[in-house]
């Protein structure tokens, strides 16, 4: 097999607050918000995840709850998948929200399954790293 050569590299920065913000605008917007940027797969899970967490937290600015856990899963994807767009460049390659999927080897490194139209996928890198309010992805194609 042949290596694969790289064809970009894109770098997202995520500041949680904001989307914290986004989030509990109003009640319904992140479930909208999820089916929005997630796969079907992706949606799965968040629905399932969504069911089975129990901490909280709330902002200044609305007194509805919403998981940390799940800012940050959101987060995570949201950002990964931006850092995808950006690898493709301004014209992101014609890739959607839907393209662009976050998968995790067995030992918890991430990767990106990235689908073409045919729904034929393959693999793309990717390093997600957070510390307190703030989030970072980074993926190459």
């Amino acid at each position: 097999m042949l290596p694969q050569i790289t064809k970009g590299i894109g770098v997202d920065l995520l500041h949680l607050p904001r989307l914290t913000r986004l989030l509990t605008k109003r009640p319904t917007y992140t479930h909208r918000f999820a089916r929005r940027i997630l796969t079907k797969s992706e949606y799965r899970q968040f629905l399932k995840s969504t069911t089975t967490t129990t901490t909280t937290t709330t902002t200044s600015s609305s007194s509805s709850p919403l998981a940390a856990t799940t800012i940050k899963w959101l987060g995570v994807r949201w950002a990964a998948k931006e850092a995808a767009f950006k690898a493709f460049g301004t014209r992101r390659g014609g890739l959607v929200w839907e393209d662009v999927e976050v998968g995790y080897y067995d030992s918890g490194q991430p990767f990106l399954w990235l689908f073409n139209k045919e729904r034929e996928r393959r693999m793309g890198g990717l390093s997600i790293s957070h510390d307190g309010e703030y989030l970072v992805a980074m993926a190459m194609i």
